[in-house]
């Protein structure tokens, strides 16, 4: 709270600027995580005797979805490994790999928002090589889907928080494969499907 006070330097300002000076006069809040209590602003005109009648308007305040991040215990994530020629690599679900490093404490606001929980992935980035082997997924550990090499930014694959990753090694392959780049996905996308491919992801790979 504080008090604002204009003055016209000798009283020499026209009604136009006085109008054009209290049009100016905006609120702004900085903060990530700002109550939403509705503020109120009151004006009050002095002529240089007496102060008129105080005029209030009120500003309210919405909270706003903020994207998930990644927390401090981010170290990169890696599957298991496996043995050379292993044929059918159980691999692991998402939110298991993926879920120590979510976090969406941007959007708990007191008497607003509340966080949300991990909803999956955006995978962006595929830089296996094909004599390494391939990334899958799978939502029932029996049937698996090839992860392409072309997804990115403008064609990221979604996959929920129970779909599991594994990685297959091409036979006789042993090494450290191309891995895969992602983004974390909060609970506030309801609209995705699993395993489709979404345009113009924003942010920053995780």
């Amino acid at each position: 709270s504080g008090v604002l006070t204009l003055t016209s330097a000798n009283g020499t300002a026209t009604l136009v600027q006085w109008a054009a000076a209290l049009k100016s006069v905006t609120y702004n809040n900085t903060s990530d995580n700002p109550s939403t209590t509705a503020r109120t602003v009151s004006l009050v005109v002095n002529d240089g005797t007496s102060d008129s009648i105080s005029v209030t308007n009120t500003i309210n305040i919405t909270a706003v979805n903020d994207a998930p991040v990644v927390t401090s215990l981010w170290l990169g994530v890696a599957l298991n490994p496996v043995n050379e020629d292993t044929t059918n690599p159980a691999g692991a679900t998402v939110i298991s790999l993926f879920g120590n490093s979510f976090s969406d404490s941007k959007d708990a606001v007191t008497n607003g928002s509340s966080a949300n929980t991990m909803a999956g992935i955006m995978v962006t980035g595929n830089t296996v090589k094909g004599n390494e082997g391939k990334w899958q997924w799978s939502t029932n550990g029996t049937t698996w889907t090839d992860i392409a090499t072309s997804v990115s930014d403008n064609a990221a694959l979604y996959l929920d928080a129970n779909t599991s990753i594994r990685f297959l090694p091409a036979l006789d392959y042993n090494g450290n494969p191309g891995g895969l780049a992602a983004r974390l996905v909060d609970s506030s996308a309801n609209n995705l499907t699993n395993g489709s491919t979404t345009n113009n992801v924003s942010g920053t790979n995780n």
